[in-house]
């Protein structure tokens, strides 16, 4: 997925189809609905079958490098959190939800 249509979905919470998704690489496979049960299930089954040790460590060497940056992204993202938290416009947009007529 590139930044344009990410954005779109952070920024402006643009909805995307499950089709949408699996077009832009956001998951790596859809199922319809009344397959879903089943080709889970024989997809975990599958995976139950694999060596543990084998995936968490090719999980740590594909992703490990990344976690200090990701840890570092995360204190980022609770400050800047905290800070809108507190915003006038944080209060103004809990204000105009509450104020809305059912």
């Amino acid at each position: 997925m590139g930044y344009a249509k990410a954005n779109e979905l952070l920024l402006f919470n643009a909805k995307i189809t499950a089709r949408q998704a699996e077009a832009t690489g956001l998951v790596s496979e859809v199922f319809p609905e009344n397959t879903f049960a089943a080709e889970t299930a024989k997809r975990v089954q599958a995976m139950a079958q694999l060596p543990v040790k084998s995936l968490v460590y090719s999980k740590e060497l594909i992703r490990g490098r990344e976690r200090k940056l990701l840890h570092e992204v995360n204190v980022n993202e609770s400050d800047r959190l905290n800070e809108r938290w507190q915003s006038e416009d944080c209060m103004n947009a809990i204000a105009k939800f509450f104020s809305r007529k059912k």
